[in-house]
């Protein structure tokens, strides 16, 4: 096998790094984008149940932008496990309370609707990092 060939191979199957800058992106339409990349299907050997995916860094992700008045109109739903533990919360209690969080569930979501075993789309989240900067 040439060097090149060796080159392009570990290319392909290798876990690269991506950076994402949140800054002023809606987090609703960059989940797409991570997710891509979260699932490795920008790969030629991408399989869904492959574990191909690359690791994803958001930065800034304190400075998210959303539409209109998606800040008081957009809420989160979490769910305990007990009789009465719903909970709803609102886009901007959560960004007071943890700004990272949005990257986080908007991905997790959208890996959600996958039909997948749960153990590998927990496993395609902790690719996903999030910061403030």
């Amino acid at each position: 096998m040439s060097a090149a060939k060796r080159v392009q191979q570990w290319a392909t199957f290798a876990r690269t790094w991506h950076v994402f800058d949140c800054k002023w992106q809606d987090p609703y339409e960059s989940a797409p984008i991570i997710k891509k990349y979260l699932m490795g299907m920008h790969k030629p050997i991408y399989h869904p149940m492959n574990d191909c995916g690359d690791v994803v860094v958001c930065i800034n992700s304190k400075q998210i932008a959303l539409k209109g008045d998606d800040w008081r109109q957009r809420a989160y739903f979490h769910h305990t496990g007990y009789p009465g533990g719903a909970s709803w919360t609102l886009a901007w209690e959560l960004h007071n309370k943890d700004p990272t969080m949005h990257c986080l569930l908007d991905g997790n979501c959208l890996l959600l609707n996958q039909p997948r075993p749960r153990a590998v789309i927990t496993h395609r989240i902790e690719n996903l990092h999030t910061f403030i900067l």
